[in-house]
């Protein structure tokens, strides 16, 4: 689903988590980048942790006002149990040191092969850069962008 810059707000990402209840899911690829979700939307979001049977989800929230808060809540996406590829766009928000901590996490997911991370623009600073430097222990790990400068 593309529904990037079309001014959806929280109710609207509440809305969109209830595909977690469709009972064949295994593949979510969600584009909602640059709309106004907020660290509630994401908090939304993170209810898709409940689809039983999704392997793939990929989420699109560049731009979207996410803080901490809202990386924290999408970091209990690694409770889904079938989950084996996460892609996760963040660039453009304020996840910061906290919240690239939160996402972290993600790693411990039990089913988990891939973790995809774009955090470009996300003010991480040093603290987020090295609590990202701990995910070398968990799944192969796929970070195209941390920052200007990197290239892959």
């Amino acid at each position: 689903l593309h529904l990037g810059s079309n001014g959806l707000q929280p109710a609207g990402a509440w809305e969109l988590a209830a595909l977690s209840s469709a009972p064949s899911l295994h593949t979510l690829n969600l584009d909602l980048r640059n709309n106004g979700l907020g660290d509630e939307g994401a908090q939304a979001l993170a209810r898709l942790q409940t689809a039983p049977e999704m392997r793939t989800l990929r989420l699109y929230l560049q731009k979207n006002n996410l803080g901490p808060a809202g990386a924290q809540a999408l970091a209990s996406l690694k409770d889904c149990p079938a989950l084996r590829h996460l892609r996760l766009y963040c660039s453009g928000n304020k996840v910061g040191p906290a919240g690239a901590q939160a996402l972290v996490t993600l790693a411990e997911a039990p089913a988990l092969q891939i973790l995809w991370l774009d955090l470009r623009n996300a003010h991480l600073g040093d603290a987020g850069a090295c609590a990202l430097a701990g995910l070398g222990g968990g799944p192969p790990l796929h970070t195209p962008h941390l920052g200007p400068g990197h290239k892959w």
